[in-house]
């Protein structure tokens, strides 16, 4: 658990910095601290220090029909315009 604060401070430390210091905001700097970030988020998980909430667990399971929702739906429209000559 120690282990996982410690990247966390790291990783948001390094964002600080890179704004504080005016660094340049590329893949080059940022890249290594979303994986720092990364990094520690799973160590905090696997040490069962990240509290499971049931609403964002339920939107992670939708997550796909929501995301194919939007798709479905201007199917649906552009063949109902088609259909009845609403152009």
């Amino acid at each position: 658990m120690v282990f996982g604060l410690a990247l966390t401070a790291l990783a948001f430390g390094g964002f600080a910095l890179v704004d504080i210091l005016h660094l340049p905001f590329d893949e080059w700097m940022i890249g290594p601290l979303a994986v720092l970030l990364v990094l520690s988020a799973l160590t905090l998980e696997a040490a069962g220090r990240v509290p499971s909430l049931r609403v964002p667990s339920l939107l992670g399971n939708a997550s796909y029909s929501i995301y194919l929702w939007p798709t479905f739906a201007i199917s649906l429209a552009a063949k109902a315009v088609a259909t009845f000559n609403l152009d």
